[in-house]
């Protein structure tokens, strides 16, 4: 089903529709739920003008995704681009670091956060 979302955008591309920001962030959402988080960051770059939903979804996709830094570097990224974060991109940095902690990944070494699993 996930992946169906995905799929839209390339199909209304074919169809000669022009894709608008909500059917972006629809794909980047599936993708990063599915775990393609390079497709999602791929696809992220391909957007004409995120918006701050776009934004927050690469973020969550990172995050989910267990890869702190690049989450911290996508909330940074969309600080700097004038969106204010909601709680929902705080969550996702959160949950990379839970990510993180339960791989038993070296937090220190990969993300320079000075945490020790």
């Amino acid at each position: 089903m996930l992946m169906q979302a995905a799929n839209v955008l390339d199909r209304a591309r074919r169809l000669g529709i022009r894709p608008n920001t909500v059917m972006y962030n629809t794909a980047l959402c599936a993708l990063g739920k599915a775990g393609r988080v390079d497709q999602a960051a791929a696809l992220f770059w391909q957007i004409p003008q995120p918006d701050a939903i776009s934004h927050e979804t690469m973020v969550a996709a990172y995050g989910m995704a267990g890869r702190t830094a690049e989450a911290e570097r996508a909330l940074a990224a969309m600080i700097g681009s004038g969106f204010q974060p909601r709680d929902f991109a705080y969550c996702a940095i959160v949950q990379s670091y839970r990510c993180c902690l339960a791989s038993r990944c070296c937090c220190a070494r990969s993300h320079g956060s000075g945490l020790r699993c």
